[in-house]
């Protein structure tokens, strides 16, 4: 039999389907590789999206599970296995996921591939995983997946496997059964699925850090929390508290200045250079005029000129109100 370009197509589209129809069983759960993103309404939406947009979220991270099971293909030559790539779940929570490695110890063995400079950051937890809870989004969540599958699997230990992409450096850090994230695994799942189950969608965390790279923000999110200001409390140094009550009064005696100033100002327009005397007090009126060289233009050539031309730059403003 000679193989045909349109022969390797149409297998590689079923395998798709296969892989799709699995990613569509397992999204209805909440999933232990997501359970550790701090925002409910996120963990929502990821159970309830349309199907055609679970396609779409599988397709961007499929190239990284790919390299992920290269290197489960590695490891199973050197490490008593029991399993791997099984699927495993909690009916009661709602949890679902797939164990990389199963050892043969009953203990989880979670594959993540990541950048070089991710990498050696992860490093610094290496001796303190216990740390990863608050770290990076990226790490958090991780720290939280093999958690889950302790809990899951019932066991007090498991190991998380790093690879560098880029350079092909590998760690393995040792995580330890941790009860209070598992409490939070458990009540998170369990609040995620009374929303679910109610249809109603749980307040947003609206934190730019982590917001600016949800996959639903600009969709769901944005228009909400376009105004809407984050109501925080701070502890502050009574030195810093004073400067900033002395900073309100001065606030409102500059505006009553500049509205007087203003009304006087108007009203020397109309007087000449000189010194003058007020109830005998002397005052010097320095009345100037000058020019400013200005470019007038028509609007339709300023918009023309800013198009090619224009650039956009990126400036803070504070304002304390």
């Amino acid at each position: 039999m000679i193989l045909t370009k349109d022969f390797i197509q149409d297998k590689l589209n079923l395998l798709e389907k296969k892989e799709l129809e699995d990613v569509l069983l397992q999204a209805r759960r909440n999933r232990a590789s997501e359970i550790g993103h701090p925002c409910l309404r996120y963990l929502y939406l990821l159970r309830t999206m349309p199907a055609d947009e679970m396609v779409k979220l599988h397709r961007l991270f499929r190239v990284g599970k790919f390299f992920e099971e290269i290197i489960v293909k590695r490891l199973i030559q050197v490490l008593p296995v029991q399993a791997f790539q099984r699927p495993i779940e909690n009916k009661e929570l709602q949890i679902a996921g797939v164990l990389d490695i199963l050892l043969e110890t009953n203990q989880p063995l979670e594959i993540k591939s990541c950048s070089y400079e991710k990498f050696q950051e992860i490093q610094k937890y290496i001796d303190q995983p216990k740390y990863l809870k608050q770290a990076d989004l990226l790490f958090r969540k991780y720290y939280f997946q093999v958690q889950t599958y302790l809990m899951l699997l019932n066991v007090e230990q498991g190991f998380l496997y790093v690879i560098d992409r880029q350079r092909g450096g590998e760690t393995i850090i040792e995580i330890t059964r941790d009860e209070p994230t598992i409490k939070e695994i458990v009540e998170k799942a369990e609040r995620v699925n009374e929303c679910v189950e109610k249809e109603v969608l749980p307040e947003g965390i609206n934190q730019k850090n982590i917001c600016s790279h949800c996959y639903f923000y600009k969709n769901i999110c944005s228009k909400e929390f376009q105004n809407k200001k984050k109501v925080q409390v701070v502890n502050l140094s009574e030195d810093f508290i004073e400067k900033l009550d002395k900073y309100f009064v001065l606030q409102q005696q500059l505006k009553e200045l500049k509205k007087l100033e203003t009304e006087i100002k108007t009203k020397l327009h109309e007087w000449e250079d000189g010194i003058y005397t007020v109830k005998n007090r002397p005052y010097v009126i320095n009345v100037t005029e000058y020019e400013r060289s200005c470019l007038e233009l028509p609007e339709d050539l300023k918009q023309e000129l800013m198009q090619q031309y224009g650039v956009k730059k990126l400036y803070k403003r504070i304002e304390i109100k």
